[in-house]
């Protein structure tokens, strides 16, 4: 049987476990920020800085993709040396379409993915990503 000195410390407990998410630990969500110029010493710590973990760098574009809390992300899109930040995410441009795939989209009859798939090949593991900034024409496209 518990006393009252225990219930009291049971309820006390409960209490501090249900109010510290509400300090300290803030939302944190993956961003990729990009720089003017490439990624050095000083643009990691100003990541560091922000509260925030570095998930991932690039060789080929002025960019990392990290986690901030959303109060830091806030701030560092003030920063001028930062020249864009953006939620990570990922982006559908179709939503999928009710009823046989495969007879009513013409681009997956074309490519006949219907005898693929009868294959066991459904291209599991496989991650495309296309970005298309139009900045120029594109003959190929």
């Amino acid at each position: 049987m518990m006393t009252s000195f225990s219930v009291q410390k049971a309820i006390l407990f409960l209490c501090i476990l249900l109010l510290l998410p509400a300090f300290g630990f803030a939302a944190e969500k993956s961003y990729i920020v990009g720089f003017h110029k490439k990624p050095g010493k000083a643009e990691k710590e100003r990541i560091k800085n922000a509260k925030g973990h570095i998930k991932r760098s690039f060789n080929l574009i002025n960019a990392m993709v990290v986690t901030l809390p959303e109060e830091e992300f806030k701030k560092l899109k003030k920063d001028k040396n930062i020249a864009y930040i953006s939620e990570d995410m990922i982006y559908t441009a179709t939503v999928p379409l009710p009823g046989n795939e495969y007879a009513e989209s013409w681009g997956v009859e074309h490519i006949s993915a219907d005898l693929v798939h009868l294959t066991g090949n459904k291209g599991a593991g496989i991650k495309i990503a296309v970005i298309d900034t139009a900045l120029t024409i594109h003959m190929r496209i």
